[in-house]
């Protein structure tokens, strides 16, 4: 989780490939660099992956990043949440704690059909610490019932971080 990591070509997933699971998790947080070269990650679907106590889900390319994420585009991707108690859903990160830099996402992140707290975002979930800056995000983005934070680019951002992401398109 601390090595650092790039993209030599685009990574397409094909119709009827299996739904990807987050990368890394609470307790073992992505804490690294990944450089995408600006090739793209595309036609991804990633499903929601519960906490080892069962009250939370992740979905995200990463469930947790504490590292870096840059030039890096995700396009046309699909994110189902589903959780017990708390769904954290971001098509880079269902929860950010490092930075993503000039990164692109596109598709529809949903937190699904279920009676409770929500975070969805279209690059993240919740912010707590770090940066996002110079990215964008075209993702359709819904939460249904329950007690929802949407956001276009981050579905719930720590008050201490609300500049962090006042420059981004």
């Amino acid at each position: 989780p601390t090595a650092s990591y790039y993209l030599t070509n685009d990574i397409v997933f094909a119709e009827g490939d299996e739904a990807f699971v987050p990368l890394f998790s609470a307790t073992n947080q992505f804490k690294g660099d990944l450089d995408g070269k600006g090739f793209s990650i595309r036609n991804v679907k990633i499903s929601s992956v519960k906490s080892t106590a069962g009250s939370s889900s992740y979905a995200g390319i990463f469930a947790y990043n504490a590292g870096t994420v840059k030039n890096l585009n995700v396009e046309n991707a699909t994110v189902e949440a589903q959780g017990n108690k708390y769904s954290y859903a971001g098509i880079i990160a269902a929860i950010n704690l490092g930075n993503i830099e000039n990164c692109y996402v596109s598709g529809t992140n949903r937190n699904m059909d279920v009676e409770i707290t929500a975070y969805t975002g279209g690059i993240c979930g919740q912010m707590l610490k770090g940066e996002i800056k110079n990215s964008v995000s075209y993702a359709n983005v819904y939460s249904s019932r329950g007690e929802q934070y949407t956001g276009g680019i981050v579905g719930y951002i720590n008050r201490v971080n609300y500049a962090s992401i006042c420059n981004n398109k």
